[in-house]
């Protein structure tokens, strides 16, 4: 794959994490009879890239990302930097589940 298609590939991937409209959390997004959900797909190729998304990017990306989108882009974070994505899952999780 060229580095043009990559890129293109990213932004798509990307936008299915953007506007997630469930988090997908019971087992790495498998619902029983309907497979793995796109929305994980999209994660899960993003999580397996050789040169990950930078995390400064993915940080802005929350800011316009639906609440699922927010806790799918932590979690990618978190797999690439443990201690920036805990932090992101504790704030975002706080805010988005507060009663």
């Amino acid at each position: 794959m060229s580095g043009a298609e990559n890129k293109t590939n990213e932004v798509a991937e990307l936008k299915v994490l953007v506007a997630a409209k469930t988090f997908d959390d019971d087992v790495a997004g498998e619902r029983p009879g309907n497979g793995q959900s796109p929305t994980y797909l999209a994660y899960e190729k993003l999580v397996s890239r050789d040169n990950p998304v930078a995390i400064s990017y993915l940080n802005e990306l929350q800011d316009k990302a639906t609440p699922a989108g927010q806790l799918y882009i932590a979690a990618l974070i978190r797999e690439h930097d443990s201690r920036a994505g805990n932090l992101a899952l504790r704030i975002k999780s706080h805010f988005l589940y507060a009663v």
